[in-house]
Formats: structure tokens, C-alpha cells, sequence
């Protein structure tokens, strides 16, 4: 399981241990992952969708865990090695899987659902409060008299919210509930290793994270400006067997201009570029250049906002 020893592409899977075992593409990232595990406790990301989020929140919870078979060959090899001799248990949940249709009265009994599964999977004897917050401090403590210090990763911690955007009464109750909800995180760094959030937007003006002040924002850091996407020397390194599969129409310098016209559009720190790594991949199934990242989802929030805010200058 070494690293570039396959050119099967991961379309569509974002989990950590099935790109590894089932030998795909995995662009290492584990070094930067390290960097970050080592510097700091409180962390955020802002990636527009379909940018590797949930793949990296998948790596840090192998990472915690110490699943040290699945780092063979990658940068944090020795470091999970290590980390397998002392795993920390992990909180992992993912807020896009929350049905939206569901009254906004249920999402407390949706995370506690959440919850419940994950103290079941540590044998935990464990009885949910009905106010979900209250839930989420007694598991951070019981995992933490179990097991040591914990890893907390949230993925897509705005989904429920943005689900809301453009209803006012909907989004102002979710807003309430989630502030409330992530307000435990700041109380409890004493029983807490790493936090790792991911979101579309820091919805700063929504106050969700005015309880949660501690936290640093790392989605136009410099340092980790390509912990998502592929850098150009990444996709060359990674993708050679793709690339010349695909150089059956243009030659390998033209090809590769046209993919950087077409993907290598995203720069979070103004400096570096990185390519789209859904169109990037999307790419190289079809071999064919098209608008994969518009095409694979709805842009309704985005349009909405715009309508809803004056642009003087829409270009």
C-alpha cells in the first residue's frame, strides 16, 4: 500500500480507510495534518463543498486512532505509529446527514441519536439528556474518564443551518441550537486533545461561533493553504499514470496547461493555487474536460445570498 502504486481514482469516496485498503489515489496530506495535531488544540476550516473536507476529517480520526497499517509509505507514518500505542478515543460527527425535511424541533434528538452510537462503540453506559448540549459535556467526560484526552472532529458544522438559509424563523431556531451546542467545546479543553470543525462559511454575523472564541481559523493560513486540493507538483506526482492515459488527445504540456485553466482556479491564501479536487478527479474517470464541481450539486445558497444582497459589481 504504497504510496502512488495505483492510478484507481476515488471519485466520491471520502473515507480514509477505504481509499487506502481499496489501493486508490491518495494525494498525502498526512504531513500537514501532523503539523497541525502538533501546534495547536482548536482548529476550523472553511472549503467550499466538494473540497476534501470530509477526507481529512476521515484522516485525523485514523490519525487519533492510531490505525498505523493505513499510514504505510504516507509523511505521519512514525507519528501514528506512536499514536498507536496510546490512541485517543474520537467524537466524530458529520452535520450534512441531518435530514433536512425534519422539524427543526428534532435535530436535538438527532444529535443525541449521534451521540448515543458513539458511546455504544466505547462500551459506554450511557443515558442521553433531552437537551442535547448537556448530552454532548456528559460524553466528553465519560470518554474522557475511559480513555484519556479525545479528539472531537465535526464535519460540515453549518449544513444544518445553510439548509435553513432563506427561512428566517427555521434558521434563527437552528442557529440558537447549534451556538448552544458548540459552546461546550470552549468550556471543556481540559478533557479535549484536538477539535477540528469544517464548514462551508465561519458565518461569523450568525453568532455560532461567538461562544466558541477560542478557536483558530486556519482556512486562509498560508501555512495550511493546500491541507485541501492538489497542488500542481501533488497532481503531477500523483496522477503520472492518469495523465498520460488522458494525453491520447493533447500532448502532455498542452493537457496539462488546459487542467490548469480549467481547475486550478482556488488560491485561499492568495498566494498558492491548488486544484478542485472533485473536477480533478472527475477528470480523469471521463477524460473529458466539464463543469464537474457546478454540475455535482445545487448552488441555491449561494444564489439566494446574492439575491438577497446588494452586489454592485457581480463580476
Amino acid at each position: 500500500m504504497q504510496e502512488n502504486s495505483s492510478s484507481l481514482i476515488p471519485l466520491g469516496i471520502q473515507d480514509f480507510s477505504t481509499i487506502r485498503r481499496g489501493n486508490y489515489v491518495y494525494v498525502d496530506k498526512t504531513g500537514i495534518l501532523q503539523s497541525l495535531i502538533e501546534q495547536g488544540q482548536y482548529y476550523f476550516l472553511a472549503r467550499p463543498r466538494r473540497f476534501g473536507k470530509s477526507l481529512t476529517i476521515s484522516t485525523l480520526e485514523a490519525m487519533f486512532k492510531g490505525e498505523a497499517e493505513l499510514f504505510k509509505g504516507l509523511k505521519a507514518e512514525k507519528w501514528v505509529e506512536r499514536q498507536r500505542k496510546t490512541p485517543n478515543a474520537v467524537i466524530l460527527l458529520d452535520m450534512s446527514l441531518w435530514d433536512t425535511t425534519e422539524s427543526v424541533e428534532d435535530f436535538s434528538d438527532w444529535l443525541n441519536e449521534r451521540m448515543i452510537k458513539i458511546a455504544k462503540s466505547y462500551s459506554l453506559s450511557f443515558s442521553p439528556h433531552h437537551n442535547a448540549p448537556r448530552t454532548f459535556l456528559n460524553l466528553i467526560e465519560d470518554l474522557f474518564s475511559k480513555a484519556g484526552h479525545l479528539a472531537i472532529l465535526i464535519d460540515e458544522y453549518d449544513a444544518p443551518f445553510i439548509s435553513a438559509f432563506g427561512n428566517t424563523a427555521k434558521a434563527e431556531i437552528l442557529r440558537e441550537k447549534l451556538r448552544e451546542f458548540y459552546k461546550i467545546l470552549k468550556g471543556c479543553s481540559k478533557y479535549i486533545r484536538f477539535a477540528f470543525l469544517t464548514g462551508i462559511s465561519k458565518l461569523t454575523k450568525a453568532s455560532i461561533f461567538s461562544a466558541l472564541n477560542n478557536i483558530y481559523d486556519i482556512s486562509l493560513n498560508t501555512e495550511f493553504s493546500d491541507i485541501t486540493g492538489y497542488t500542481e507538483k501533488e497532481l503531477i506526482k500523483n496522477f503520472e499514470d492518469n495523465i498520460k492515459k488522458a494525453s491520447h488527445v493533447l500532448n502532455t504540456k498542452d493537457l496539462l496547461e488546459k487542467i490548469r485553466l480549467y481547475y486550478d482556479g482556488y488560491s485561499f491564501d492568495g498566494k498558492i493555487t491548488v486544484y478542485n479536487p472533485f473536477s480533478i478527479l472527475s477528470f480523469f474517470s471521463e477524460n473529458t474536460f466539464g463543469n464537474y464541481w457546478y454540475e455535482s450539486g445545487s448552488t441555491a445558497f449561494l444564489e439566494a445570498y446574492i439575491q438577497q444582497h446588494s452586489i454592485d459589481d457581480p463580476e
